[in-house]
């Protein structure tokens, strides 16, 4: 997150000054890339941050509490009293008070974007929500980020952010789990892991496209939205030669959401119902 940040700001004119990183290697890797050449400083080099305007905590959650302790006691920063924002989705900027006691205004930003390296990252701000949250000052400069980004920002209370997280989750990270026991469904079928990737994606993007225009249960699909008995029963049968019970229990538990959503279509209660009966008789004691 915060090399796809350093990255795409300072495609928009940002001046990226110092860049802190656990390991210095991957750090100058980032920095080679960046036209302005920022200061490259390992965490123990900390108090030799430059006076900046705005700083940008991307540590995992667990380690946001102790950037701030160490940021609150940098001279720099006393001086300059920055605005600080931190990219976590399920915390609040209350974890950044050892900033706002000396004067720091702080805030959260946090983009809605799937990013797992700072290249491919850059390019996923444009047109991604960004959820903001703050003392009014931080959501000001945060604003001005996401619309220097093309992104669109949107606010919640900050007692919210652990729900709207969770939620974050289950659409980028649950579905990316899901799709790999898919893609290991498939390679017991006999497929290389490529192969099964290849054939599913496209019905992974369909699915993404129709939700862009349908409600969920509208765009849903196949065997649930038919309340199909009959293919239901052959899903498990083969699921329970051939897979794991973890993956028949994620099977039978989206399974039921499926059948709410296949009720709001108005599929056949009678048949909804006998899946219902067979999913009772094969969840877990």
């Amino acid at each position: 997150m915060g090399g796809a940040l350093a990255l795409a700001l300072s495609r928009k004119g940002y001046p990226v000054t110092a860049i802190v990183s656990r390991t210095k290697q991957s750090a100058r890797e980032l920095g080679w890339k960046i036209s302005a050449s920022p200061k490259i400083l390992a965490v123990s080099q900390i108090g030799s941050l430059p006076e900046t305007g705005l700083i940008l905590i991307t540590t995992p959650d667990s380690e946001i509490a102790g950037a701030a302790e160490k940021l609150a006691k940098v001279k720099t920063i006393k001086a300059a009293r920055p605005v600080v924002l931190h990219t976590s989705g399920s915390l609040s900027s209350e974890i950044l008070s050892p900033l706002k006691s000396i004067g720091c205004a702080a805030g959260s930003l946090h983009p809605l974007a799937s990013i797992s390296k700072p290249e491919l990252g850059r390019k996923r701000f444009r047109n991604a929500y960004f959820c903001i949250e703050g003392e009014k000052s931080a959501q000001k400069i945060a604003r001005r980020i996401v619309r220097d980004l093309s992104g669109k920002a949107f606010s919640l209370e900050a007692k919210y952010k652990p729900l709207y997280h969770a939620a974050a989750v289950m659409t980028s990270g649950h579905a990316t789990a899901l799709f790999s026991i898919a893609v290991e469904l498939l390679m017991k079928c006999g497929l290389s892991g490529a192969k099964a990737k290849a054939v599913l994606l496209p019905l992974l993007q369909g699915t993404a496209e129709n939700l862009v225009r349908q409600t969920p249960a509208e765009a849903l699909t196949g065997t649930f939205a038919r309340a199909d008995v009959e293919a239901f029963e052959r899903h498990i049968e083969l699921l329970s030669e051939y897979a794991g019970r973890d993956a028949i229990n994620i099977y039978l538990d989206l399974a039921k959401i499926s059948l709410k959503l296949a009720e709001e279509q108005g599929a056949d209660k009678k048949r909804v119902g006998a899946i219902r009966k067979r999913i009772a008789r094969r969840e877990r004691p």
